[in-house]
């Protein structure tokens, strides 16, 4: 077997044409083609590159039962039996969040069946009358022990980071280093309490890393509290000093009394006053959340096409009532756009402990401009409408834009278990889960 260097990346929306060009089938059948795009927008695509060429692609989600699977694995005929599909495997192997990873292939297809049997994967069991006279075989192979799972998995991701880390911040004790796994978008390493790194998962976290870069210096000379100071920003890295404060959990929130909410409101209306009283600039980028009538209807077609088969009928009815009633509205968005954080949950909102001020806001990656509704809406998410009602003394437009903001509260959750089922990945079901659930009854 030739030996040769091969890389290995996720795969952009640049790369489709050349991905279809070495697929034998995807050239000639487009469902192929479909299925492949597919994997591409949902971030489960890594390709093999050799002297800078594609030579092949393999793709890993959890829609086999909430564990790892790869439902496919691609070498260009010509880089076969080079170790690009061996190389492939075990890039995923390192990806994979789960202890055990499966995969299938059919009972005539030999040579992925030797491929996996010298990776280590052993057959578990198969699958009849999908290909008739040919079953589907499954294959596993165990990648951790199941109670060490998560302590390996974060060693595992410091390792991989640490002489970048040490790197941009040579003069770390190293006391501790933590892995912050709530994260979708990044993974997000903590050193000695003190500076937080980022490193984006895919292609879109690195996109939305560079403009959260570009936008942190405006933001921080224009609001009434602290965002990141970023030392150390590269396409797939930043790096700053932790902020001080703790988020308030919906859970939390319930119980503090009604004076300390309403100086938590008050707080954090100054804070969106200041935020959505800055005018985007021409060159100011677009900010990450849907807010326009072309979006939101190819939005409802994935929606139509992942969620409601899982519905019951008044659930459908209630998602086509949902969006007819804003939709078909012609004045609906048209609103004057604004700077927005665009992905304002409560785990990126920071409170001293003691008396809840609002000490900082992180996370900007999804932030430009944008509808200033989508920020009401993530808050009506997080601790309802309630609360966001007491922003009134503070927020003078909040009656322009609450009806907007109750629209966007229901149909993200929706849109997030469609970005769930289109990707693989049940974390995007339950994101919202344990929110408040507070929207008044009229645009129900």
């Amino acid at each position: 077997m030739v030996r040769i260097n091969i890389a290995m990346r996720e795969a952009g929306e640049a790369d489709l044409d050349g991905l279809i060009a070495i697929d034998g089938i995807a050239q000639h059948n487009p469902d192929r083609a479909r299925q492949l795009s597919g994997w591409i927008a949902g971030d489960t695509c890594i390709v093999a590159e050799v002297e800078g060429d594609l030579a092949g692609y393999a793709v890993l989600d959890y829609s086999f039962y909430q564990r790892g699977f790869v439902p496919m694995v691609y070498v260009e005929a010509e880089r076969r039996r080079q170790g690009v599909g061996a190389a492939l495997l075990r890039e995923l192997e390192s990806r994979c969040r789960t202890n055990k990873l499966f995969t299938s292939t059919n009972r005539s297809n030999q040579p992925m069946q030797s491929l996996l049997a010298r990776e280590g994967y052993v057959r578990c069991g198969h699958i009849d009358q999908l290909d008739p006279g040919d079953p589907e075989l499954i294959f596993v192979k165990i990648l951790h022990t199941a109670g060490a799972e998560d302590r390996d998995a974060d060693e595992n991701l410091i390792d991989r980071y640490r002489d970048r880390m040490v790197a941009a911040s040579p003069d770390l004790k190293w006391q501790n280093a933590r892995v912050n796994s709530d994260g979708l978008m990044n993974d997000v390493i903590v050193v000695d309490d003190a500076i937080v790194f980022r490193f984006p998962k895919s292609q879109q976290g690195r996109q939305m890393l560079a403009k959260e870069g570009r936008l942190l210096p405006e933001l921080k000379a224009q609001l009434p509290v602290d965002v990141p100071d970023p030392f150390h920003i590269a396409e797939d890295m930043m790096a700053y000093r932790m902020l001080p404060g703790r988020m308030v959990a919906n859970t939390q929130f319930q119980v503090l009394s009604s004076g300390q909410r309403q100086r938590a409101a008050d707080q954090v209306a100054l804070f969106l006053s200041a935020l959505h009283a800055i005018q985007p600039a021409p060159e100011t980028p677009p900010a990450s959340s849907p807010n326009t009538l072309e979006a939101w209807s190819q939005i409802r077609a994935l929606i139509e096409e992942y969620v409601h088969p899982l519905l019951m009928s008044y659930q459908r009815a209630w998602v086509d009532r949902l969006f007819r009633s804003h939709l078909d509205d012609p004045e609906f968005f048209g609103f004057a756009p604004t700077m927005v954080h665009g992905d304002l949950a409560f785990s990126h909102l920071l409170f001293d402990s003691t008396d809840v001020t609002l000490t900082g806001v992180i996370d900007w990656g999804a932030a430009g401009a944008g509808d200033p509704a989508i920020d009401l809406a993530a808050l009506i998410i997080a601790w309802g409408e309630s609360f966001v009602r007491l922003f009134e003394p503070h927020y003078p437009h909040l009656p322009d834009r609450l009806h907007r903001a109750r629209f966007y509260a229901q149909a993200i959750e929706l849109m997030w278990t469609a970005t769930g089922r289109m990707k693989g990945d049940d974390r995007w079901f339950a994101a919202h889960l344990g929110g408040a659930r507070d929207i008044a009854l009229p645009d129900l």
